[in-house]
């Protein structure tokens, strides 16, 4: 019979690699400050998902009849416009102007999760049109759509009589 790995006969059990102190403890002061950089991409790429899949949306907007489901705290984090709608207003339904393209909407709107704004030259007015509306329009508000105002409205893209 073969002695147990436990008995004084058989193999000695391993010691601990270190056997260094314990690390002597920080004043009650300091404070320790961790980033996780991935963490706010990660977390708006999880919302846009949610919302893509109709997940926790818990707002809607009209734009010409086609509905379109969002989150409310990512909306008005993103705008000005809509953080007036849903907290000031407590608006859980939105109807835009009917002047608006609803492409354009939804691609701001997809911006607001991913902090990217694409759009062929052609279309442009239409992406202008949801941020002029009643002058006060979500795109000019949009806080990431604030400097791509600027640039749509500077040469090449748009010239005087456009």
């Amino acid at each position: 019979m073969e002695p147990s790995p436990l008995s004084p006969s058989g193999p000695a059990l391993p010691l601990p690699l270190s056997l260094a102190p314990p690390p002597l403890p920080l004043p009650a002061a300091a404070v320790v400050h961790v980033s996780f950089p991935e963490v706010t991409s990660a977390l708006l790429e999880s919302l846009n998902q949610q919302r893509l899949q109709g997940q926790l949306c818990d707002v809607s907007i009209r734009v010409q009849g086609r509905e379109f489901r969002a989150h409310r705290a990512v909306l008005a984090a993103s705008s000005p416009y809509f953080h007036d709608q849903v907290l000031l207003k407590g608006m859980t339904s939105i109807s835009l102007p009917s002047v608006m393209d609803p492409g354009a909407f939804e691609t701001v709107l997809a911006s607001a999760y991913t902090g990217r704004l694409s759009m062929a030259a052609a279309d442009i007015v239409n992406f202008l049109t949801v941020g002029r509306s009643r002058g006060r329009g979500p795109l000019r508000e949009w806080s990431h759509c604030g400097p791509c105002h600027h640039e749509l409205l500077s040469p090449p893209y748009l010239q005087p009589g456009q």
